[in-house]
């Protein structure tokens, strides 16, 4: 809380951190730091033991942190392990293994642990990819992806998905296999582009592309050409935009990357 007068501020901070287990009754002595300080340049008490309170709360901050995303993370992955015996099932639903596997993905992402980050997100597009291949779980035909010149990928950037709303629709069953597909790789970009993995990036973008651009072209058929060209234009851009991105970053200018 705050304490003012017309010369001083007192600040105690208070950091509790209490996990789903604890009862209101009881708080562990070790989720509790108290700091003092004053307004200005002065502390309470020696700076030493000032400068001692910040590093303890900071030590115990990461510790409760890591503590609470390994309880988090063995929650994912057994669900994703329960999930993941049920595959060979008839009628296994695709859609909550997604769910459940992206959202470990991402867990990890946000630790910074890019390895196990990049390898849930192959495992999870290899899954997906065996279902179209061998029980062909997912039409790719012009029923499931109808062109559309004012579709983002096509008027504002290539790899233009709005992530969040995918997500949704492959929860939901409805996107497009043509969309998950290119989904599932932009996932991956993001991730290696972190990794400073230019070198993966771009080797799995080669081969991406290509066969997207073929998917899109066979998937509607007879097509005007206008349409046909804008198809090529989408295969060009997206090689132009990869290249830039990791270009800036290498540069060390990846500051003016937006989105």
């Amino acid at each position: 809380m705050w304490r003012q007068d017309m010369r001083l501020v007192v600040f105690f901070g208070i950091v509790c951190v209490i996990s789903g287990s604890s009862s209101n009754s009881g708080i562990s002595a070790d989720r509790i730091c108290k700091i003092e300080t004053l307004e200005g340049a002065s502390v309470v008490g020696a700076q030493s033991h000032h400068e001692t309170q910040w590093t303890e709360l900071l030590l115990r901050l990461r510790r409760w942190i890591m503590e609470a995303f390994e309880f988090k993370c063995f929650q994912y992955e057994e669900e994703v392990r329960v999930l993941d015996t049920k595959r060979s099932f008839r009628g296994w639903d695709f859609a909550p293994f997604f769910v459940a596997k992206e959202r470990l993905a991402l867990i990890y992402q946000q630790m910074y642990l890019l390895d196990d980050a990049i390898r849930h997100l192959d495992e999870l597009e290899a899954i997906f990819l065996s279902l179209i291949q061998s029980e062909n779980r997912f039409e790719e035909n012009s029923q499931t992806f109808v062109y559309d010149a004012q579709h983002p990928i096509f008027t504002t950037s290539p790899l233009a998905l709005d992530m969040a709303e995918m997500h949704h629709q492959i929860a939901r069953h409805q996107a497009p296999a043509l969309l998950m597909r290119l989904y599932f790789f932009s996932r991956q970009i993001r991730t290696l582009y972190l990794m400073g993995d230019f070198k993966q990036l771009t080797e799995r973008a080669m081969g991406f592309i290509p066969s997207f651009h073929d998917l899109l072209l066979s998937s509607l058929g007879g097509i005007a050409k206008n349409v046909t060209m804008a198809l090529h234009q989408w295969a060009v851009g997206a090689c132009l935009e990869i290249a830039y991105a990791c270009e800036l970053s290498w540069s060390g200018h990846d500051y003016q990357i937006l989105g």
